[in-house]
């Protein structure tokens, strides 16, 4: 409220726009959207207050995507967030056409892994994206103006939590996320700086440390 307060924004409250499925996997809070008639009855929730976007999570039911898509061409909204499991990530952008953006830099190795068609181990998953499939993804995303929040900071304290032995393993899975933020930026996406930790009193150190990462994934400082 503060924050709308400042900015002066006409904005429904932002917690209340994510609306995603809420199964075992997926955290307590969020809308459960599990069928056609749940989708009607979220988006239009969303159009009673106001919003114009609709945040997906990794457990969003992927089959109802298109229905989602055609629902956002007719009534002019976007969507983006996660990629929801089920479906690969080179085909979430190249088949909808109302995606505005994508968060998490680790939901691409996530979504691979768990694709229905041909999922891949973790292993497999990093030399799938150290090839040229990044590059494809990132044109894509570029040609369709698809933005990308990597939200490196909630890696970098996911890889806090591996045990002391592993350490040297996580450390070196932030530089291959690191890497691949910098080759999606290199094709001209728009990479946006967010973190997971809300509209809370300490997010402004919260986000000068995902600056600090950006730089260390070798964006200029104008970007």
């Amino acid at each position: 409220k503060e924050l709308k307060e400042i900015l002066n924004l006409d904005l429904p409250d932002i917690e209340y726009v994510g609306l995603i499925n809420n199964d075992t996997s997926c955290y307590h809070g969020h809308r459960h959207i599990t069928n056609y008639e749940d989708l009607i009855d979220s988006y239009t929730y969303l159009e009673e207050i106001g919003s114009s976007y609709y945040k997906v999570h990794n457990c969003f039911p992927f089959e109802l995507l298109p229905q989602l898509d055609s629902l956002a061409t007719k009534h002019n909204f976007e969507f983006g967030g996660h990629i929801p499991e089920g479906i690969d990530p080179l085909q979430f952008v190249r088949k909808f056409n109302n995606i505005n953006s994508i968060e998490h830099v680790s939901v691409l190795l996530r979504a691979l892994s768990f694709r229905i068609e041909n999922p891949l181990n973790m292993i497999e998953a990093v030399g799938l994206l150290d090839g040229q499939y990044l590059d494809s993804l990132a044109y894509s995303m570029k040609e369709k103006n698809i933005a990308f929040t990597p939200n490196l900071l909630s890696e970098m304290e996911f890889i806090k939590s591996y045990p002391d032995d592993q350490k040297h393993l996580g450390e070196a899975l932030l530089n291959r996320l690191l890497e691949y933020v910098k080759r999606i930026s290199d094709h001209g996406v728009i990479i946006l700086a967010g973190t997971d930790n809300g509209l809370e009193s300490d997010d402004d150190v919260n986000l000068y440390q995902e600056l600090e990462l950006l730089s260390q994934a070798e964006l200029t400082n104008l970007q």
